[in-house]
């Protein structure tokens, strides 16, 4: 759902999630569902911690997206998906190459 959008929020939106995210401190903890914005290449719930803080993480750390057929596929046997792979591949290769300005002072 878009920041802009007017539309009704979905049953999964009006309700809650969990995070899923393995290594977050708030792992397996469920959490009112406050907003579900994508903006600036950014997908994020946002909701309201146990003090009434308004909070916000990463929508792929929580129950809200579907998870990736990747990770689903591969049953926890492939660290990696091809595309981050080639992605960091791209990464390293522009911080290696000798117009790259990364390290230099």
């Amino acid at each position: 759902m878009s920041a802009l959008s007017n539309a009704p929020l979905t049953n999964n939106e009006a309700g809650t999630f969990k995070v899923i995210h393995p290594f977050h401190p708030l792992y397996g903890q469920s959490f009112t569902l406050i907003t579900h914005t994508h903006a600036w290449g950014q997908d994020r719930v946002y909701y309201q911690d146990n003090s009434g803080k308004l909070c916000s993480l990463p929508a792929s750390w929580t129950s809200v997206l579907p998870p990736d057929p990747v990770i689903v596929i591969s049953g926890g046997r492939s660290p990696f998906r091809l595309c981050d792979l080639l992605d960091l591949s791209r990464l390293l290769s522009d911080i290696s190459s000798p117009e790259s300005n990364v390290g230099k002072r």
